[in-house]
């Protein structure tokens, strides 16, 4: 975070005003030139370093003109070697003339310029809201409105937050609208990620229910069943009956007779499951030489499971098939391979020896950070996160929660960074993020129709707690905010307009509602 605003620790230092955060950034100021001597001994280096370092010595070079579209956030590192560069630089501004002095050269916001700006917002583009659920059927509401007169692929949804994602996209796809999620998907939420995800927990602690949870995935279940000897055997149920009735806890525990007996399923199970993961469970050497897991570099590791990938997906196609999930599932491998053989070839000054849970755990962290998708369809319906709406050029947008701590976000319980030390570095603090909101709201306002811009206001975030209107709408004159407040604390949408339903919508269930009869099933 400091480094891409081209402060550093000793920067830090020297804004500290009590004795223990300058002690906290003189420990991170020499850990940071250990770091770096570290890379070096390595043959690596720090980017933030080198850019840095290309700065100081004059070597920023391009042989073409450059020019910046969209940079009113740019931060300070890029913007230093912007600066630096040697060659005709244009900044492409989207404002009017008159409003020159609101930015910078770079076309960076000057954050004060904004603080006292009013928005062109009319009141008819707030729809007040409850929890999310309802969010989500403001929003079909509003886009079954924008149909009669745009294509469906004309139209974005705005998001301020993820939670806000997987709503719209039930809610919409009841509606028989397609939709198409911008910001993809977190692998974590595949079926791959969710593969290493439960295996790394067999491996860290290699428990029943750990095993009886990852032999739930649908793939290690198709496996598995491949592999038994009686592949329609229903061994799902064995080990429900050996975890509720024996209540074993490790893998390497002795189970009782009757266990054995009866659940011989259960233990054909666990030891299909410990050959197959024999790669990655490791060994244990002789009680009498001292317990101690097996260990190897972490790249020998990434070796092992990026075979042990292969074991599972191999033979993973997407011809033949238009399945979204089944394209995701391919790109999430796609994604997993290259990090691991990334991982493999790491520098041998830098790897350490650790066991399989110590190298699983890391990889997924990593994975976690990786994010899949799908190219857009014609007649989709776009769902973009809040920063890339100011760009967008669907002509008609529906924003969900506009409401705070989403939009503008702030920053003021960093343990380390707090809002005051942010102010102080000029490092993407409150003044700056506030400004750079209004501004983007101020482009979606002014890029389209009164009638084709909505923002829809909840009372409630997807975890219940309650959510204040954006402090955007704080950016218009007095009489104007307490009228808004008023309206969308004590009111709710148009009846006419919430009883209007999409045209695909099913006007009822057509799944069978069973009868149950008290008499013959008591409670």
């Amino acid at each position: 975070d400091l480094a891409t605003h081209e402060v550093t620790f000793a920067d830090v230092l020297a804004v500290s005003e009590t004795d223990a955060e300058r002690q906290r950034w003189q420990l991170l100021d020499r850990l940071s030139s250990q770091y770096l001597a570290e890379l070096s001994r390595a043959g690596l280096s720090d980017q933030h370093h080198q850019r840095r370092r290309a700065i100081s010595r004059n070597e920023i070079r391009s042989s073409k003109r450059i020019a910046l579209v969209g940079t009113s956030d740019l931060n300070e590192s890029v913007a230093k070697v912007a600066a630096e560069v040697d060659r005709d630089l244009i900044s492409l501004i989207a404002a009017p003339q008159r409003q020159e002095s609101a930015f910078d050269w770079l076309g960076r916001l000057r954050s004060e310029a904004f603080a006292e700006y009013q928005l062109p917002l009319i009141d008819q583009q707030l729809l007040p809201a409850g929890d999310i659920s309802d969010q989500a059927a403001a929003v079909s509401e509003v886009v079954s409105d924008f149909r009669s007169r745009f294509e469906t692929g004309e139209i974005t949804v705005g998001t301020t937050d993820d939670s806000h994602v997987a709503p719209l996209e039930m809610e919409l796809d009841g509606c028989g609208l397609p939709t198409y999620r911008h910001v993809g998907w977190m692998i974590s939420s595949t079926a791959v990620g969710r593969l290493i995800e439960l295996t790394t927990a067999l491996v860290a602690r290699p428990t029943w229910r750990s095993l009886a949870a990852l032999v739930r995935h649908g793939d290690v279940h198709r496996i598995l069943r491949s592999q038994m000897e009686d592949p329609d055997s229903e061994f799902l149920i064995d080990l429900d009956q050996l975890l509720a009735n024996h209540f074993p806890v490790r893998l390497s525990d002795p189970l009782p007779p009757e266990a054995i007996k009866n659940l011989a399923l259960s233990i054909q199970v666990r030891d299909r499951v410990i050959e197959w993961l024999s790669p990655l469970l490791g060994s244990r050497e002789k009680k009498n030489s001292g317990s101690s897991l097996n260990t190897k570099p972490i790249a020998d590791w990434c070796v092992c499971v990026t075979e042990w990938l292969d074991s599972i997906y191999g033979d993973l196609s997407d011809e033949g098939s238009a399945s979204i999930n089944r394209h995701l599932s391919i790109e999430a491998v796609a994604k997993v391979r290259d990090l691991l053989t990334r991982f493999s070839k790491l520098s041998t000054h830098l790897d350490v020896d650790v066991s399989a849970a110590a190298a699983l755990e890391t990889l997924t962290g990593r994975v976690s950070d990786l994010r899949v998708g799908h190219e857009k369809r014609s007649g989709e319906v776009q769902i973009h996160g809040w920063l890339d709406l100011a760009l967008d050029d669907s002509p008609a947008i529906a924003v969900v929660g506009f409401n705070h701590p989403f939009v503008p976000s702030a920053v003021t319980s960093d343990p380390f960074l707090p809002g005051s030390l942010r102010s102080k570095l000029r490092i993407a603090d409150n003044d700056r993020r506030y400004a750079r909101d209004v501004y983007a709201m101020q482009l979606m306002l002014s890029t389209r129709k009164e009638t084709d811009v909505k923002f829809i206001v909840g009372k409630r975030s997807a975890d219940g707690s309650p959510t204040p209107p954006s402090r955007l709408l704080a950016a218009a004159d007095p009489s104007s905010i307490a009228r808004r407040v008023r309206m969308l604390l004590d009111g709710s949408r148009d009846a006419d307009k919430s009883s209007k339903r999409i045209e695909n919508r099913p006007e009822s269930s057509h799944l069978p509602i069973p009868t149950i009869d008290i008499e013959e099933c008591p409670v």
